[in-house]
Parts: C-alpha cells; sequence; structure tokens
C-alpha cells in the first residue's frame, strides 16, 4: 500500500467514472439507475430505490 500516491486535483477529474456529483433531496432528482443517498445521486446495480433502505 505504500506504493500508492495521492492525486492532484486535475489528476482526478482526468479519471473516467469520476461523473458530476449532484446533489438532491428525493430520488425523483437523479437519473436513471440513480437513487438519492446522504443528499446525493449515487448509481445503483436496481432500478427501484426504496429497495436500498
Amino acid at each position: 500500500m505504500k506504493n500508492l500516491k495521492k492525486l492532484n486535483r486535475q489528476q482526478q477529474k482526468e479519471i473516467n467514472g469520476g461523473g458530476k456529483i449532484v446533489k438532491c433531496s428525493a430520488d425523483d432528482q437523479c437519473g436513471v439507475l440513480q437513487c438519492c443517498k446522504y443528499g446525493v445521486c449515487i448509481y445503483s446495480d436496481i432500478p427501484i430505490c426504496t429497495l436500498l433502505e
């Protein structure tokens, strides 16, 4: 684990999959296959968000 280096902000932005963080208060504010958890939209493998709770 000592061979890991900290990434600077520019390197973090270049990582694929590091999409835009969307804040929310309800599931309908998120996109397809996303659920509102802890105030942000997160991707979910299942389409029904209420099953996650």
